[in-house]
């Protein structure tokens, strides 16, 4: 039985996990804060602010989610399939470090602003009424309902560009480590054929 290839134009289900928990993290702080704001001032601090608090949440949430992976990792009986493969994907230098961790709350932040931006303009589309209070929260309404799949696709992007940098990078080591050519047998061989 073949097994059908994931469409490339739909995001894995990873990506639309992570883009469904940024986007109702930041809605979540947003909506929260929304009856405290009386002008325009004190709603773009309202925005900072909860793009601010993102990089650290998911920051403490990868650093959780991949502290209790490896933790389950680490009591795996020996008889599992794949067993040493599993624990040397544990160890290897992809694995290892904090910078991982951060990296995931950076990439938060920046998911979440082009995220944001475009979910908004998709609002600015629908509802072209001009800028009073109502439509404003209207357009905010209809931002943080487009922000889990503009998300979603954002961080699908993300794994697809980390998925082509890492094959650039192993055809390049690939090609590093081949013997060189003989200048002499190659111009030998040129010359005859």
């Amino acid at each position: 039985m073949k097994i059908p290839s994931w469409p490339a134009w739909f995001p894995y289900p990873i990506s639309w996990l992570r883009g469904f928990v940024l986007s109702r993290s930041f809605g979540f702080f947003v909506i929260s804060g929304i009856p405290e704001v009386s002008n325009t001032g004190d709603f773009f601090i309202l925005l900072t602010v909860a793009w601010l608090v993102q990089p650290f949440l998911f920051t403490f949430l990868h650093y959780l989610s991949a502290t209790t992976i490896e933790a389950a990792i680490i009591g795996l009986p020996s008889q599992v399939p794949n067993y040493d493969r599993i624990h040397q994907w544990l160890t290897s230098k992809r694995c290892s470090g904090t910078w991982r961790h951060w990296r995931e709350g950076l990439n938060a932040f920046v998911v979440l602003f082009f995220g944001f931006f475009f979910s908004l303009f998709v609002g600015a589309l629908i509802i072209a009424a001009p800028s009073d209070r109502e439509s404003s929260m209207w357009k905010l309404t209809i931002a943080l309902s487009c922000l889990p799949v503009a998300t979603a696709y954002l961080y699908q992007y993300d794994l697809w560009a980390r998925q082509r940098r890492a094959a650039k990078q192993e055809k390049r080591s690939q090609n590093s480590t081949a013997p060189a050519a003989n200048p002499i047998e190659t111009r030998t061989q040129s010359t005859q054929g």
